[in-house]
């Protein structure tokens, strides 16, 4: 620019002076004080945009480094709670398998002790209100038979087994 070229002329100038004086000493302070500054007068534009950019980068390597350790923790954090969730949800469950099975095991350990009085129940809606479901009418029919084997067995010759078609719907 013109301004540039007008600051530029008095030290080209002096430079000149000192060139035909053959003044080494004015030459080499010259070009260590005054020359780059007279030619380039950007360079100390670029120097200050340099270091502002500079610092500009380490504020947001810093701040991507603070991002990066709080998403850590977050996702970190996230998966505890969800695996904590997950865990909760299969004991839950496996409480409600296990309650309804001791149940069922429960009838049929009273049936194979001869107790044909005990029934079981089950508050889930699934496979194992089935097999509780079969062993309560299997009881219940074993109950019937025992009735009738004890009336015979009391003297009651005219007791009739009947037949129990009762036959469970599966879903």
């Amino acid at each position: 620019s013109q301004a540039a070229l007008d600051a530029a002329l008095p030290k080209f100038d002096e430079l000149t002076g000192l060139m035909q004086r053959q003044d080494m000493a004015g030459l080499v302070q010259f070009n260590n004080t005054e020359m780059y500054p007279a030619f380039d007068p950007v360079d100390a534009s670029f120097d200050a945009l340099t270091g502002y950019q500079l610092d500009a980068a380490e504020q947001l390597r810093i701040e991507g480094d603070s991002l990066f350790t709080f998403l850590t923790w977050l996702i970190l954090g996230i998966s505890l709670g969800v695996t904590d969730i997950a865990v909760g949800v299969v004991v839950v469950i496996t409480n409600g398998i296990k309650r309804n099975l001791l149940s069922a095991t429960g009838l049929a350990n009273a049936v194979a002790l001869g107790d044909v009085t005990a029934t079981a129940t089950v508050t889930s809606q699934d496979e194992l209100k089935d097999l509780v479901d079969a062993l309560n009418v299997m009881t219940g029919n074993l109950r019937t038979s025992a009735g009738i084997a004890e009336q015979i067995a009391n003297g009651d010759l005219m007791a009739q087994p009947k037949a129990r078609p009762t036959r469970i719907r599966w879903a």
